[in-house]
């Protein structure tokens, strides 16, 4: 049998396991902290820094990256807002590049995005890496990135004025 306790103190709310070894605590206090402890020790925390839009912290723990493998000869990137994300690009099987299409500024402004060679053939495959229509990659408007060097790689930021290679 589980069970599961929730404490609400001031601007705090805590939920406890049953057997009070894992907890969860949603802490609006100062900053908008969210924290996870086992055994009354906190492990992680991702904390929110006051009013700054997109602003926030990890404390303790380890980042992880959601990473996807892209096969296809074209690829659309639909990854979590606020996480890094990688793309791992297999154009072994392809005849051509791989297209890369990114998604719209607007919705994953602050975003970091990798995307990667994983099996080392963008020499022979390039990988090319693009916006949307109307949208600018590195200043230049419907511009495009392209790896084309064997276990290559870039590394791109989304800002409100668009996606910039970084590395």
């Amino acid at each position: 049998t589980q069970s599961v306790t929730l404490k609400a103190e001031n601007e705090t709310f805590t939920l406890f396991h049953s057997d009070a070894s894992y907890d969860f605590k949603l802490d609006a206090t100062t900053n908008a902290n969210l924290s996870f402890s086992k055994g009354g020790t906190t492990k992680s925390t991702i904390r929110h820094y006051g009013a700054t839009e997109g602003l926030f912290g990890v404390q303790l723990g380890m980042w992880k990256n959601n990473i996807t493998t892209g096969t296809a000869a074209t690829q659309t990137v639909t990854a979590p807002n606020g996480f890094g994300n990688v793309l791992a690009c297999d154009t072994t099987g392809l005849s051509g590049p791989m297209a890369v299409n990114l998604p719209a500024v607007a919705d994953y402004k602050g975003v970091v995005f990798y995307v990667i060679d994983s099996k080392g053939n963008a020499a022979t495959h390039n990988i090319n890496i693009g916006v949307q229509t109307g949208e600018k990659m590195d200043g230049v408007l419907n511009g495009t990135a392209t790896i084309s060097s064997n276990n290559g790689f870039s590394v791109l930021v989304c800002t409100a004025d668009g996606w910039f290679q970084v590395a």
